[in-house]
C-alpha cells in the first residue's frame, strides 16, 4: 500500500500562511511581555530610588 501523497500549491501556500501568522503572533507577544517587563522594572526602579531620596533627606520636613 503505497500511495503516494502530494500538495498542492495552495495546500503549501495554506502552511505557509499559517506557519507565518504564528511565528509573527508569537513574536508580538513576547516582545509585547519584553515591554511591559522593562515599563515594569523601571516603575519599580523609580519608586526605591525615590524612597531613597526622601531617606536620604529627611523624609517628612
Amino acid at each position: 500500500m503505497s500511495h503516494e501523497r502530494t500538495l498542492t500549491d495552495a495546500d503549501v501556500q495554506a502552511i505557509a500562511a499559517a506557519l507565518e501568522k504564528s511565528i509573527a503572533d508569537r513574536f508580538v507577544r513576547k516582545a509585547g511581555m519584553g515591554v511591559l517587563t522593562l515599563a515594569w522594572r523601571g516603575f519599580v526602579l523609580a519608586i526605591i530610588l525615590l524612597a531613597g531620596y526622601y531617606m536620604a533627606h529627611g523624609g517628612s520636613r
